[in-house]
């Protein structure tokens, strides 16, 4: 619908606005596609992850394109908690998926 230059511009413009979101202690970065990942300081409890995902699942609005144009953006988002979820990245990565799965489908998730 508005092309490639477009949605390249609204993934970088979604990856600065998760990087707000998040906080400043956070970590956000593209994994690949229309996947990114954000990264919680250790002293984050399930109640504070859920509050991020949260944050971030509810639409973000990003500017676009040269006229600033508004864009709003949906997202689904999955929660992998270090150890309980996974010991190594692949194993988080893959809990995440998961539970941002689950999500999609409308299952409760933790």
């Amino acid at each position: 619908m508005y092309g490639h230059r477009i949605g390249d511009e609204a993934l970088k413009a979604l990856a600065a606005e998760l990087k707000k979101m998040a906080g400043p202690d956070c970590m956000a970065a593209r994994i690949g596609g229309d996947e990114f990942g954000v990264v919680l300081p250790a002293y984050y409890d399930i109640l504070s992850a859920r509050r991020t995902r949260a944050r971030c699942g509810s639409g973000i609005t990003c500017s676009i394109g040269a006229a600033g144009n508004r864009i709003s953006i949906s997202a689904s988002v999955g929660i992998a908690l270090y150890p309980d979820d996974g010991t190594t990245v692949t194993e988080l990565l893959a809990s995440a998926d998961k539970s941002m799965y689950a999500q999609k489908r409308g299952l409760s998730v933790a």
